[in-house]
């Protein structure tokens, strides 16, 4: 399936590629695209720069899907036309999208799930022992990580209990969001349609393409 496994049995430069290329992607649409509202290059983000497959069989522990997320925010601040220092946890809100890392999650999550209720009982034998192996397998590792992050037991895994953990990881930015962030969120989504004259003022306010980015600056920064 083109998934790069390293001498070292670990997933680093498989990510790095797709950081790579997702990297690419990204400069591809703010080049090409970059006369357009924020709105549609973001949906070209989405339907373009938004490829994740083979992420599945990631190691959720390992540091180079760090490397890959900041990437992502990198690209999604681009994409917005935001400020280099715009607030990494008010971009999936603004964007309307989950947070890439729960997005990883969720995905690692269905799939251990459709191994552990495959209809072959090797796929099946293999994916329970490899829960049971825990540290010493890629899926135990995977389901170790998911439990402890978003307080699951993994004893939902292995009897095919936990078919409802990705609406959990999906929802679960927005659990620790407060008033104050959507408010932000809201403020700055008219700021941004208004720097692309998609909404006008009155006629005795006169702001400016550099004035609308000085106040995205204090919204999503400070």
């Amino acid at each position: 399936m083109g998934h790069v496994i390293t001498a070292q049995l670990d997933d680093f430069d498989d990510i790095l590629q797709r950081r790579n290329n997702h990297i690419g992607q990204v400069n591809n649409v703010a080049c090409y695209f970059d006369k357009l509202s924020w709105s549609v290059r973001l949906k070209l983000h989405q339907s373009y720069c938004s490829s994740l497959f083979g992420c599945e069989l990631w190691s959720l522990n390992s540091c180079a899907i760090e490397l890959f997320c900041v990437a992502w925010r990198k690209g999604l601040r681009r994409i917005m036309g935001l400020p280099y220092a715009a607030h990494s946890h008010l971009l999936p809100l603004l964007s309307n999208t989950v947070p890439i890392f729960n997005e990883i999650c969720t995905r690692s999550a269905k799939f251990i799930l459709s191994c552990l209720c495959s209809g072959s009982a090797l796929v099946r034998t293999v994916a329970n022992y490899g829960i049971l192996a825990r540290s010493n397998s890629f899926i135990g590792r995977n389901v170790m990580f998911l439990c402890n992050r978003f307080h699951f037991s993994a004893a939902n895994f292995r009897f095919g209990q936990a078919s409802h953990l990705s609406n959990t990881i999906s929802r679960h930015h927005l659990d620790t969001e407060s008033d104050e962030d959507l408010y932000a969120v809201n403020f700055a989504a008219e700021l941004l349609c208004l720097r692309d004259q998609s909404y006008i003022l009155a006629n005795d306010v006169v702001l400016n393409k550099d004035d609308l980015n000085d106040l995205l600056s204090v919204v999503l920064c400070e």
